[in-house]
């Protein structure tokens, strides 16, 4: 796991930009086709301003079998430097999902978890289920 790099030079500039990591609820599912990329009931959800909300599921559920990690990178004045992956059916084909190895320390949260592009792959939530009155 790669270091926390201190505090985000995002905020600095930008002091009214905010980021909150909650848990997710129930059970969270990626596929690609018919094919399961990662299924999870601890995944986190990052909601950022200006952006929707993104799933993020735990390295750990992530299928190893099914992704590749891609050329891509990028960096984020808040998160941290992404690295990304396709997916080992389509290797050629766009990256499908990110990650930030080492993050700043207001989204450590994240750290090690893996978010898939929903445009590219389908998300699946399962609630969980309400507990039976007695």
């Amino acid at each position: 796991m790669a270091a926390v790099r201190g505090p985000a030079p995002g905020f600095h500039r930008h002091p009214d930009h905010s980021i909150r990591i909650h848990k997710a609820t129930g059970r969270w599912r990626a596929l690609d086709g018919d094919r399961l990329l990662a299924e999870s009931h601890n995944a986190r959800i990052l909601e950022e301003s200006g952006y929707g909300a993104v799933v993020y599921f735990p390295g750990s559920d992530v299928r190893d079998e099914a992704l590749a990690v891609s050329p891509s990178e990028t960096s984020c004045p808040f998160k941290g430097r992404a690295r990304y992956f396709r997916s080992v059916a389509n290797p050629g084909g766009p990256d499908i999902a990110w990650s930030y190895p080492g993050t700043y320390e207001e989204v450590v949260d994240i750290e090690g978890f893996i978010a898939f592009y929903a445009d590219r792959i389908s998300l699946e939530h399962t609630k969980p289920e309400a507990p039976e009155d007695s």
